[in-house]
């Protein structure tokens, strides 16, 4: 049950913590496609967008999955 905890605990804060970075960068990427902006809920012509969270949600799992091993 120790084991199921702290991989629970640390997925959560490496999903949050990788969704925050990966928000950051798209933000700093984005630039305004100046055609679309009296349409509004366009969408991007960016692919990664769509698989953006699973990526994360994996990576985090991943990570998460060799935590409890290195606490012991």
């Amino acid at each position: 049950m120790k084991k199921y905890i702290v991989f629970a605990v640390s997925f959560l804060i490496i999903y949050s913590l990788l969704q925050l970075i990966s928000g950051m960068i798209l933000t700093l990427w984005y630039t305004p496609y100046i055609a679309n902006v009296r349409s509004f809920g366009v969408n991007s012509p960016q692919e990664i967008h769509l698989f953006q969270p699973i990526i994360i949600a994996f990576l985090s799992a991943t990570i998460a999955y060799f935590i409890p091993a290195k606490l012991k």
